[in-house]
Parts: C-alpha cells; structure tokens; sequence
C-alpha cells in the first residue's frame, strides 16, 4: 500500500509540475509572440460536434428479455453476491478491518458506506430470490421504474463553444500572460524541489 501511494503521488507531482511548465511556456507565449501563441490555440480550439455519438448513446437498450429468459442463473447470481457480501460485512467484519487501517472512523464515513452496502446486499438478495422463484411479480416494478429519460435536451447546452475565456485573454493578454508565465515558473520550482529531494515523501509520513 505504501509503494502503490508513493506513485500515486509521485505521478500526481509529475503531471502538475508538467501543466505548471506548460503555463509558463504558453504564458511566455503570449507576452513574447502572441501571434503565434493564439493561433495555436485556434488550431486547438476546433469544434467537435458530437451530436452522432450523443444520439447513439440517447438509444434505449431493452435487456428484460435476456434476464427473463435466464431468470434462474440472473437470481442465483444475485443471491450469491448479496449473500457474499453480508457474510463479509456483517460476520468476517470487514468493516472493522478497514477502521482499524484507516485509525478511525473519519466523520462516520465508513458507518455510512456500511449501511449503504447491507442495504443494498439485503435488496439483491430479495430481488434475487423473486427472479429465481416468480420472475412476474416484478414486471409492475419494472414496467413503473423502466421509464425513458432523454439527455437529448441536457446535452444541448453543453453542445455549443464558449470564447469568453479567449476574449478575455486577447484583451488582457499582458495581464494574463505574466500571471501565467510567473505562477508557472513558481509552482514548477516548487514542485521541482519536491520531486528531486524527495521532500514528498513527507507528506506521506515516511
């Protein structure tokens, strides 16, 4: 675990020390040759419509009929699982285990996360005990829960470009291409020090 959380912060480090240089650079670019920093970003900037795949996505997919011809397997299968996970949670305490690793309890996340799982492993296994033995008594269930809801209409909102940002960097360019350029410059020293001392490896106790 300490291995897997020393990459993690590792690679964390690296990618922000990464965008902090990539800041300064376009940040240079837009105090030095502004020319050509906004028409790269132009080039970056092109529309993507992705009506098509919105509308491939936007299409129902019925699976009643799969789960109703294997309506044995499908409730067996969902009885084991919520039979597994209660013995796990409430006879082999798992959660304890995981209290124990985290030294306490944060805020009762975990008590949270606990009930949220028992419920939901007590539900599985009723529903699988219905598919299993009489599969019809939960088509009125379904048919009331198995409702269409469109995104077509959410999407659209965000099926448009927005320049604001751009507009405001073309007319404050100094003003933003010298914040860029100089909290770049910072946050890539720091992180720098970070990465070749080994100074974060602090941050996680060792």
């Amino acid at each position: 675990m300490d291995i897997l959380l020393e990459v993690l912060m590792h690679s964390l480090l690296l990618i922000l020390w990464g965008g902090s240089v990539i800041g300064a650079i376009v940040g240079a670019g837009m105090l030095f040759v502004p020319t050509h920093t906004f028409r790269i970003n132009e080039y970056f900037s092109r529309w993507v419509d992705t009506t098509a795949i919105a509308a491939e996505l936007d299409r129902p997919r019925w699976s009643e009929r799969f789960f109703y011809r294997h309506h044995r397997w499908t409730g067996a299968g969902l009885m084991l699982g919520g039979a597994f996970v209660l013995y796990q949670y409430l006879l082999a305490h798992v959660m304890r285990k995981v209290i124990v690793f985290l030294k306490g309890d944060v805020y009762g996340v975990v008590d949270a996360l606990s009930a949220v799982v028992v419920i939901g492993a007590v539900l599985a296994l009723f529903i699988g005990l219905i598919l299993f033995g009489r599969p019809s008594l939960l088509r009125e269930v379904e048919a009331a829960a198995n409702q269409w809801i469109s995104t077509e209409r959410m999407l659209l909102k965000f099926n448009g470009m927005n320049f604001s940002f751009d507009r405001y960097a073309v007319v404050h360019r100094k003003a933003v291409g010298t914040f860029l350029l100089l909290g770049g410059i910072y946050a890539a020293c720091l992180l720098g020090k970070l990465l070749l001392r080994s100074d974060w490896l602090i941050l996680l106790g060792s």
